[in-house]
């Protein structure tokens, strides 16, 4: 649990009572979390739980890391056709050849 509470001016002393009022319920909420035992159940239901939004943000992560990559290599092809398009007839067959033989390669 975060509790993020601004510190108000001194003179104002409406500002004052609610900070002192804000800060008490802070504790107050504080030592009733700690309080608190959950039984094995619910405990094992909220573990499952977070293992669960744990497993859906990798492959969130995942699948934008792969979009990104296709992106590059859309680009990277797009700049290579684009490169090609410039290159006279004898580059261009020079160029393919090599392409050619980099697949076969692979």
């Amino acid at each position: 649990m975060r509790i993020v509470i601004e510190v108000p001016d001194v003179d104002d002393e409406n500002k004052i009572n609610e900070f002192n009022q804000l800060f008490q319920m802070s504790l107050y909420m504080i030592d009733l979390v700690a309080g608190l035992k959950m039984s094995p159940t619910v405990q094992s239901k909220c573990t499952k739980s977070r293992k669960k939004q744990i497993a859906i943000a990798q492959k969130e992560k995942e699948a934008e890391l792969q979009d990104k990559k296709a992106e590059a290599k859309r680009k990277t092809d797009q700049l290579a056709a684009e490169r090609l398009k410039r290159m006279s007839p004898e580059d261009q067959a020079k160029y393919e050849k090599k392409q050619k033989a980099k697949e076969d390669r692979r």
